[in-house]
C-alpha cells in the first residue's frame, strides 16, 4: 500500500484596514441631502415647520421683495395683489393694481421722503414712508421687471418686449423730455428682456439668451447701451436670478452661472443626482438660491460663492425668501419657515461604495456624533440599522457596501473596519 502524504490545508490569508467613511469635510458623498458637510462633519440644513401664515396662499405669486428701510416684505401676485408679509402677524393688503408681472423698488421724492414703488400692468402705486400717504398713477404702458436708478424708474414695457423705458427725475414724473421720460429700442439678437438690475453704476438687462448692460445717469442725454453683449453658450435660456457682489447669478438649462460684465462662467452644473434647476434668488446674506430637482426631489439649492458648495434641503419645497432675517419657503401653496431646528424626513447621506472591488466584510463601525443618528450598511438588497453613536458589531460581507445617515442630528465622523481576503 502506498502511503501518501497528508495534505496541508492552504491557508487564507485576510487583511484588516480602517476607512474613515466621513471625517469632517473628508468623505466623499453619493447623495446629501438636508446635510451640510464641512470641517464639522454633517449639520442639518434648514427644514420647514409648521405653517407660518394663515389667511393668504401662494397662488399666482410672482415676486418676494424685501423693504428694509420700512421694515415690511411684499408678496407680489400676478392679478395685482400686493401682500406684506410679517412672520407671526396677519397677512394685509398694500395694494391692488391691474394684472401683471409686478415688481417694487424704493425711491425718494424731491423733499427726500423714502418712497415705496410698487408697479402691476400699466398702474402704479407710490407709498409714502413718512406721510403714510398712498397714490395710484398710470403708467404710460405696461411694465414689468424695472428699478429704480439715479432717481428714475426705469423698467421693461409690457407691449415691447425689447423696449426700455424710463421716467423723468421723479418716478412719478412721465412726461416726455431729456429731463423726463424716454425709451431705448434694443436689438431683437438677444431676445426679449426679462428684468433688469442695479449693476454697480450701470442698469444690467437681462434678456433671454444674454445680457445688456445700459450706463444710465442722471442725464438723460448721456444713456448709451454697452457695445459689448455676451450670447450665452450654456443649452438653455435664462432663468431670471440676481446680483450678488459685483455678479449677477442666474439659471439655464446646464447649471448655475454668474455673469461679471465681461463673460459668463459655470458655477455649479447639474448631472445625474441634480438633474434640473429652476429660477435664481439672492437676497444678499452671501448665499445664491434655486429651485431645484435633486435626487428625484423638488427642493432648494443654496449655493456659496466663495466656497462654490452646494447644499440641497426642503423636500417639496421652491421659492425661498428671507424676511426679518429668517428663511421661508413656499409649499403646496402654503408659507413655511425654514429652520435647521426643523427635523425632515427625507434627510440623508450617502457615501460612495467603500473599500476597493471585490467582496469584503464590514467588521465594526465607529460613529462621533452629537444626537442619536439613524446609520445603516447598505449591502446590495440588505440593510443593517444601528442608531446613537460609539461602536457598532456589523459584520457584513458583500461587494458593494455603503453607509447611510439619517436623522435629525450632527455627525463628526465614521470609521469602517474592513476585512478582506487575499
Amino acid at each position: 500500500m502506498i502511503r501518501r502524504k497528508i495534505r496541508t490545508p492552504v491557508s487564507l490569508s485576510k487583511s484588516v484596514s480602517r476607512i474613515a467613511v466621513l471625517d469632517g469635510a473628508k468623505g466623499e458623498s453619493q447623495l446629501c441631502f438636508g446635510y451640510e458637510q464641512g470641517d464639522f462633519g454633517l449639520k442639518s440644513c434648514p427644514a420647514p415647520g409648521a405653517q407660518t401664515v394663515n389667511g393668504v396662499t401662494a397662488d399666482k405669486l410672482y415676486a418676494v421683495e424685501r423693504h428694509a428701510l420700512f421694515g415690511l416684505t411684499l408678496l407680489e401676485y400676478t392679478n395685482g395683489f400686493a401682500v406684506v408679509f410679517k412672520d407671526g402677524q396677519t397677512p394685509y393688503n398694500f395694494a391692488h393694481l391691474d394684472s401683471g408681472k409686478p415688481f417694487s423698488a424704493e425711491a425718494r421724492n424731491e423733499n427726500g421722503d423714502k418712497l415705496i414703488v410698487y408697479v402691476c400692468g400699466d398702474k402704479m402705486c407710490v407709498y409714502n414712508g413718512e406721510t403714510e400717504n398712498m397714490q395710484t398713477y398710470n403708467l404710460p404702458t405696461p411694465a414689468y421687471g424695472g428699478v429704480v436708478h439715479c432717481g428714475r424708474l426705469f423698467a421693461v414695457d409690457g407691449n415691447n418686449g425689447c423696449k426700455v423705458v424710463w421716467s423723468g427725475l421723479r418716478v412719478t414724473d412721465w412726461q416726455d423730455g431729456v429731463q423726463g421720460s424716454g425709451y431705448a429700442l434694443l436689438d431683437g439678437d438677444l431676445g426679449q428682456v426679462l428684468e433688469l438690475k442695479n449693476f454697480g453704476d450701470d442698469i444690467l438687462v437681462v434678456r433671454e439668451t444674454g445680457f445688456s448692460v445700459m450706463h444710465a445717469m442722471a442725464d438723460s442725454r448721456n444713456f448709451r447701451i454697452a457695445p459689448s453683449q455676451n450670447v450665452i453658450k450654456t443649452g438653455g435660456r435664462i432663468n431670471v436670478g440676481g446680483v450678488l457682489g459685483r455678479k449677477y447669478y442666474f439659471t439655464s438649462g446646464g447649471g448655475l452661472y454668474s455673469f461679471d460684465g465681461d463673460s459668463i462662467t459655470t458655477e455649479y452644473a447639474t448631472g445625474a443626482i441634480l438633474s434640473s434647476l429652476g429660477r435664481a434668488y439672492v437676497y444678499g446674506d452671501g448665499y445664491v438660491y434655486a429651485d431645484c430637482v435633486y435626487g428625484g426631489v423638488r427642493c432648494i439649492m443654496r449655493y456659496e460663492p466663495e466656497s462654490k458648495k452646494a447644499v440641497f434641503f426642503g423636500a417639496d419645497c421652491s421659492f425661498p425668501f428671507i424676511s426679518d432675517g429668517k428663511l421661508y419657503c413656499v409649499k403646496d401653496y402654503g408659507f413655511y419657515n425654514l429652520s435647521t431646528e426643523n427635523g425632515e424626513d427625507g434627510r440623508i447621506w450617502r457615501s460612495q461604495p467603500i473599500g476597493n472591488c471585490g467582496k469584503k466584510v464590514l467588521k465594526t463601525l465607529w460613529a462621533d456624533a452629537c444626537g442619536s443618528p439613524e446609520i445603516t450598511v447598505v449591502c446590495g438588497d440588505v440593510s443593517r440599522k444601528f442608531k446613537g453613536k460609539g461602536k457598532f458589531l456589523v459584520n457584513a460581507s458583500g461587494e458593494n457596501l455603503k453607509i447611510e445617515i439619517r436623522g435629525h442630528a450632527a455627525v463628526k465622523s465614521v470609521t469602517a473596519e474592513l476585512e478582506v481576503r487575499k
